[in-house]
């Protein structure tokens, strides 16, 4: 016979000895065993192993971006902890001694709520996910690959982000088995979003999407509606009765002379005609009045496009215009979310050059998503989308896309491109800042030399 005393010893009870603990737990009234306790972690110490909850033998460890990661072998399960972490984006993958477990059916438990997502992109690792809670976040869009990734995760909650519209591809994917939250959304409700009540309420839906806390946000007229129980004709007004008709036939020669006029005035390219030869501008005006705003512009743009924009400020400066450059501008030791927080709250312009390098920024598109959130909040036009170079818009991002086909751009290869962008910048300008007043780090070499 074999006689075992292991008293005295410093036990570690955590995941590695999962396996020789759980196995001694079943001798509880064998003397030599039922002394036993743990020495480590600091939270078990003390305790008899018999006693011990096998869920309470985890192994934590920091893994990457913040994140803390939680192996539990009496679930099987890999808890990634990433909330409230001020993350932009969900990590592209996980450590590798993380990813080991893949081959022993470990699967994970992802949680980044509470942090500063503006965007959801698919990971590998998403098909290994028993949930993933990304609420209480900024998700703005959702599109098909991203949904595909995650069509295995049992449980996807997704309410209280900003999602007003989803991918209409998405219909096509199998999601019956997934339980997904949408609620608490600024949804938006058009006739091209008739679908999307359809989906809700049809078989091949998620579950939970029937809910009715999943609301309209816009138009007006549809404000904190359940969208299941809005009908078709609401989706979809079509007010014109035959009364209407005939008016509208009786009246088309007066109301075309008056839309012609109108339109003159309407017309953009008109306005900043105007605008150029008379320095008149009746139009458009925005000048934050009441609002606490010390710069007139904040340049958004690439590192591969500092040359450019550095002219671009060099010149807008020239004409007495303030302007935040995040090179020279951002605080050191400040975080970057609070950075460009502080530079769209102070601005009033954001202008955002677009290049092929701008939407591959995560950055670039966090500082577009911020400004533009907030000009469809407060009904403002403080985004001024400068387009430098031509993106195919397979490349572009759902919220940019529908940018640039809801509002007006400028192209800096167009005529009266110059006059365009002053049209839409502030006419009471801040002005440069005085030398005795000039705080600002004029480099990166400058920012290392506060630093030491």
């Amino acid at each position: 016979m074999l006689y075992l005393d292991l008293d005295q010893n410093p036990l570690t009870c955590d995941c590695v000895d999962y396996e020789i603990i759980t196995k001694l737990k079943s001798f509880p009234d064998v003397p030599t065993i039922s002394v036993l306790q743990c020495y480590d972690p600091e939270e078990l110490r003390g305790k008899h192993i018999v006693d011990l909850d096998d869920s309470s033998l985890v192994c934590r460890q920091q893994c990457g971006s913040g994140c803390i990661c939680t192996e539990q072998p009496s679930t099987g399960s890999y808890l990634v902890d990433c909330k409230d972490r001020n993350l932009c984006q969900v990590p592209a993958s996980l450590p590798a001694e993380i990813t080991r477990f893949e081959t022993v059916d470990y699967t994970y438990n992802l949680s980044f709520q509470y942090s500063t997502l503006h965007a959801l992109e698919a990971r590998d690792y998403f098909r290994l996910a028993s949930m993933a809670d990304f609420r209480n976040n900024h998700i703005h869009a959702l599109n098909y690959s991203t949904l595909a990734s995650l069509r295995h995760t049992p449980v996807v909650l997704l309410d209280h982000n900003n999602l007003a519209y989803l991918d209409p591809d998405i219909k096509d994917l199998d999601l019956k088995n997934m339980t997904l939250t949408l609620e608490n959304n600024p949804w938006h409700c058009s006739c091209e979003d008739l679908w999307f009540k359809d989906w809700l309420l049809s078989d091949d839906a998620p579950k939970g999407t029937r809910s009715k806390n999943i609301k309209c946000a816009k138009p007006s007229a549809l404000f904190n509606r359940e969208i299941i129980n809005v009908s078709k004709e609401e989706f979809c007004p079509n007010t014109l009765d035959t009364g209407i008709v005939v008016s509208i036939v009786v009246l088309v020669p007066i109301a075309t002379v008056l839309l012609i006029t109108l339109g003159m005035f309407a017309s953009f390219r008109f306005r900043v005609w105007l605008y150029a030869k008379t320095q008149w501008h009746p139009f458009d005006l925005d000048e934050c009045v009441g609002e606490e705003k010390q710069y007139d512009a904040f340049v958004s743009c690439a590192e591969e496009d500092h040359a450019w924009a550095s002219d671009l400020i060099e010149r807008l400066e020239a004409e007495g215009y303030r302007v935040l450059f995040h090179v020279r501008d951002f605080l050191p030791g400040m975080p970057i979310t609070e950075n460009i927080a502080n530079a769209v709250n102070t601005s009033k312009r954001t202008i955002c050059v677009l290049t092929p390098h701008f939407v591959k920024s995560a950055m670039c598109n966090w500082e577009f998503v911020s400004v533009l959130n907030n000009d469809l909040l407060d009904n403002k036009r403080r985004l001024v989308l400068l387009v430098k170079e031509l993106v195919p818009e397979e490349d572009r991002s759902l919220s940019l896309r529908g940018y640039m086909r809801n509002f007006t751009y400028i192209e800096t290869w167009a005529d009266y491109y110059w006059d365009r962008l002053r049209y839409c910048l502030p006419i009471n300008k801040e002005g440069t800042l005085s030398p005795e007043t000039d705080h600002r780090v004029d480099s990166v070499e400058d920012i290392a030399l506060i630093m030491t």
